[in-house]
């Protein structure tokens, strides 16, 4: 039996220059709450069906609000972890309770700046 797939796009920050666009999401570490620390990243779910896609990306969910540091920006890149978002949590969490696989993709807004 094949699981239902729900599909997501949400906003996402880079976390170094090389990202723009649109990407796939691998897996997403759950940082809401949590201050960054030099962690692990262990996936433990088959939550994504672009997992082993290897343009896909790995994404660190954030309290609405939080920007990492630069420290914190190095520790999360050091652990493949390109991007970070405030929008992806609740809807991966609700689909995994429910049972289903999330097509996730991302993309990075893009600021203008004001002439003056």
């Amino acid at each position: 039996m094949t699981a239902t797939i729900k599909k997501l796009r949400v906003v996402a920050f880079p976390l170094d220059s090389s990202l723009e666009g649109e990407y796939r999401i691998a897996d997403h570490l759950n940082l809401c709450g949590k201050a960054i620390k030099d962690l692990g990243f262990i996936p433990i779910s088959d939550l994504y069906v672009d997992k082993h896609n290897p343009q896909a990306i790995k994404v660190a969910c954030l309290k609405e609000g939080i920007e990492p540091t630069d420290q914190e920006k190095i520790i999360l890149l050091k652990h493949d972890i390109k991007a970070y978002s405030y929008e992806l949590i609740e809807p991966a969490l609700r689909a995994a309770s429910q049972g289903l696989q999330v097509e996730g993709s991302l993309y990075f807004p893009k600021f203008q700046r004001d002439s003056v």
